[in-house]
């Protein structure tokens, strides 16, 4: 078995999914679930045509990343991830010309970060990142151009355009009261330097991820081959989740296990929860 994904699903609220693939892709609701796996080595993900996934035609195993190169330059989208203001993925240039992004500014502790998002994905990047709260500020067609106003929006506030999983994790806990000065100030900034904005308002996304669950700090466990991963999902903010086992509470980030093979995989919900939900 493989895992392959994880995404947060807005059914009724939004909650995170691990993807696997074992002859057949499955999804795999974490939040109350008992999880259990050995972790072994990274394999290609495979790619994106036409909208759905295909497999890696020679499985390769890999050191870093998800996908092999082969892959990659299959995939449309690949390389858009690393997009800085200067296109290097010219086989979706017109696609990008065509679609509608937002700008935004999100909270990570006291972080502050400038970002964009497609239109439509505006709520599921955020919480998908982990963001506490998040603003869009501007509205652009053409990725290319909402990408270079983003990194000049960066260098204008010195504020991040990229938060990786460690910094996340230790900002777990974070108060976006001590950043609201932070994006009031920000915003100030660019209507005094006469950047196109739409009207704003912020949004407050750390109702889904449970953290009052956590009832202490939580220790990290790091993805290696061999590693095993135990505990009752508690809680998860972003690619971040929180297991319970025993007394104590612990970290994983997800996208860390994405493309590895797993063993002794093993995910159920608790009889009390199946029974709440069924009654």
């Amino acid at each position: 078995m493989q895992v392959i994904g994880y995404k947060w699903k807005n059914n009724e609220t939004w909650k995170p999914s691990l993807i696997t693939n074992n002859n057949g892709i499955k999804f795999h609701d974490l939040f109350d679930s008992n999880i259990s796996l050995r972790i072994g080595d990274k394999f290609c993900v495979g790619y994106f045509s036409n909208g759905s996934r295909k497999e890696c035609p020679t499985k390769e195993k890999i050191i870093k990343g998800n996908m092999c190169e082969s892959c990659r330059e299959k995939d449309p989208y690949s390389k858009c991830i690393e997009c800085n203001g200067i296109c290097i993925n010219k086989k979706n240039r017109d696609n990008c010309k065509d679609s509608t992004f937002y700008l935004y500014f999100t909270t990570f502790g006291s972080l502050l970060k400038v970002g964009i998002s497609q239109e439509h994905r505006f709520f599921e990047r955020m919480i998908e990142q982990g963001a506490e709260l998040g603003i869009k500020f501007s509205r652009i067609k053409d990725g290319l151009e909402a990408r270079i106003l983003e990194q000049k929006i960066k260098k204008l506030l010195y504020c991040e355009d990229r938060v990786y999983g460690t910094t996340k994790e230790r900002n777990i806990f974070g108060n976006p009261n001590e950043v609201i000065l932070k994006i009031k100030d920000a915003l100030r900034n660019l209507r005094e330097n006469n950047y196109n904005m739409i009207s704003t308002e912020i949004y407050d996304f750390r109702k889904y991820y449970r953290l009052n669950r956590v009832k202490k700090d939580p220790l990290n466990i790091n993805i290696d081959k061999d590693t095993v991963i135990e505990g009752n999902v508690v809680a998860a903010k972003g690619n971040i989740i929180i297991l319970k086992n025993q007394d104590n509470f612990y970290t994983v980030n997800i996208h860390r296990l994405i493309s590895r093979e797993v063993f002794d995989f093993e995910i159920s919900k608790p009889l009390e929860i199946i029974g709440n939900e069924n009654s």
